[in-house]
């Protein structure tokens, strides 16, 4: 009898050992106190003569847990008006735009924005307490035939008015809440690249 706990135990032991090299590792799940939170934000800006203001909220909502996750916990996120989404696109470019990195590179699509949605954040995650939203152009474009590549770069205002005649007003977005995480325990966590199918 003693014998099979004594080799159950080791191989329970082997299994833990081994997860590291299946792309498997624990991961400590905390649950947030406060679930539900509402976050005013503001976009504010002209182009091309034309001003434009963006007033809305960005509401957080606990959803459950995904081992898959850094921090293994799902935010629910969505606004409360028409814009839908607290990320949002100044321009779209199409296909043929000069490109930014490459002057040989044959652009396909690309766009500037900036990015409020961080539930993370406003939900009081201190790990995402120095977090700051930030202007964003990205390009796709053909890097052989039948092969396409995406590349970004952070912008400034001062980038966004020279280079697309993006004047910036003003950018607001909510401080984060007062928030307190509980560990419950720990849990499997799979890396995301390693669930990819080759």
């Amino acid at each position: 009898m003693k014998k099979k706990i004594i080799a159950g135990l080791m191989a329970f032991a082997a299994i833990i050992l081994l997860l590291p090299f299946c792309g498997c590792r624990t991961c400590t799940v905390y649950d947030p106190v406060v679930k539900y939170g509402e976050f005013p934000f503001v976009i504010e800006y002209e182009k091309d003569g034309k001003h434009y203001l963006i007033e809305d909220t960005l509401v957080c909502e606990f959803d459950g847990y995904d081992p898959s996750l850094h921090s293994a916990i799902i935010w629910k996120y969505y606004t409360k008006n028409k814009s839908g989404s607290a990320s949002h696109v100044f321009e779209y470019f199409g296909e043929g735009t000069p490109s930014l990195f490459d002057k040989e590179r044959h652009v396909v699509r690309a766009r500037v924005e900036i990015n409020l949605n961080n539930p993370d954040y406003y939900m009081g995650d201190p790990a995402c307490a120095d977090w700051k939203p930030r202007f964003k152009y990205t390009e796709r474009y053909n890097s052989s035939p039948n092969v396409s590549d995406v590349d970004s770069k952070y912008l400034t205002k001062g980038q966004l008015r020279r280079k697309f005649g993006i004047k910036i007003i003003r950018i607001e977005y909510s401080d984060p809440i007062e928030n307190n995480y509980v560990e419950l325990g720990n849990i499997f966590q799979v890396d995301r690249d390693d669930l990819k199918q080759p």
